[in-house]
């Protein structure tokens, strides 16, 4: 772009009118989007049905589970994620055998949902963190449009 004027003058009283005319082109307001949820729990046992964890959740879609053994007692260990509700049951096993595991869950949830998380063989592991992602559906979410002039007077 070539500034107009002969004169250093007239080369900024150009560029003042490039700014305000492209102010008026900028976004005046923000949009931020609630990210996933975590669902969290930590135990050192397992009670005797293998159960680790349950939770009631309402509409949306629980995306990812990650899960840490502490101490693994025996080999060929599974975990059981199960969906319960009055309508369907969905019941997804992953074999783990790091300390780390990461699965994709990809399961849409309902008002009132169960999920339960537990261990195939109760006296296959000690010791266990849980993570869960849970993302609410898009109208369900409180979207609120800001004023940049409003976030930096906040700052």
């Amino acid at each position: 772009m070539k500034l107009k004027g002969n004169t250093p003058e007239d080369k900024l009283k150009h560029v003042e009118r490039i700014l305000t005319h492209m102010k008026g082109r900028l976004q005046k307001k923000v949009v931020a989007i609630m990210p996933p949820q975590l669902i969290q729990a930590q135990g050192t046992t397992v009670d005797a049905s293998g159960l680790m964890h349950s939770f009631m959740v309402p509409s949306g879609r629980l995306t990812k589970l990650l899960i840490v053994i502490d101490e693994y007692l025996k080999k060929d260990v599974s975990i059981l994620v199960e969906l319960v509700d009055t309508d369907k049951y969905h019941k997804l096993t992953f074999p783990v055998s790091k300390r780390v595991e990461v699965f994709d869950l990809d399961l849409t949830t309902y008002q009132g949902d169960v999920i339960e998380i537990s261990v195939v063989d109760p006296l296959s592991i000690k010791g266990y963190w849980l993570t869960a992602l849970f993302e609410f559906p898009f109208n369900q979410l409180k979207v609120e449009k800001v004023l940049i002039e409003a976030l930096n007077e906040g700052v």
